[in-house]
C-alpha cells in the first residue's frame, strides 16, 4: 500500500511540475545578431574611451582626496556615460560632470 501512495505521490509531482514549466512563457535567447546591435548602440570609440577613462580617474581622486572615500564608482561612471552619450568627449567636461550635483 505504502508503495502505492508513493508511486501515486511521485506521478502528481511529476504531473505538477510539467504544468508549472509550461505555464511559463519562454523567451527566446538573443541570437548573436541581436546581441551585437544592442552593443552596437552603446558603443565608444577609442578616443571617446580614453577621454571617459581619464575623467573617471580625475572624478574618483578628487572626491577621494576631498575626503569621501565612501563614493560610489558606478555613479561617476553613469554620470560620466550619460555626458558621454550627448557626445561630450573633453576630459575636463566629463570631469565636470561626474562632480556635478545631480538636479
Amino acid at each position: 500500500m505504502f508503495r502505492f501512495f508513493s508511486e501515486l505521490r511521485v506521478e502528481k509531482l511529476a504531473l505538477a511540475g510539467r504544468a508549472a514549466t509550461s505555464a511559463r512563457p519562454r523567451r527566446a535567447p538573443l541570437r548573436p545578431a541581436d546581441k551585437r546591435s544592442r552593443l552596437k548602440k552603446e558603443a565608444f570609440g577609442p578616443e571617446a574611451l580614453a577621454a571617459m577613462s581619464e575623467a573617471f580617474e580625475a572624478a574618483f581622486k578628487a572626491l577621494q582626496d576631498t575626503g569621501r572615500p565612501n563614493v560610489v564608482p558606478e555613479a561617476i561612471a553613469g554620470r560620466i556615460i550619460a555626458a558621454a552619450k550627448l557626445g561630450e568627449r573633453d576630459p575636463v567636461r566629463l570631469r565636470e560632470a561626474a562632480l556635478r550635483k545631480p538636479d
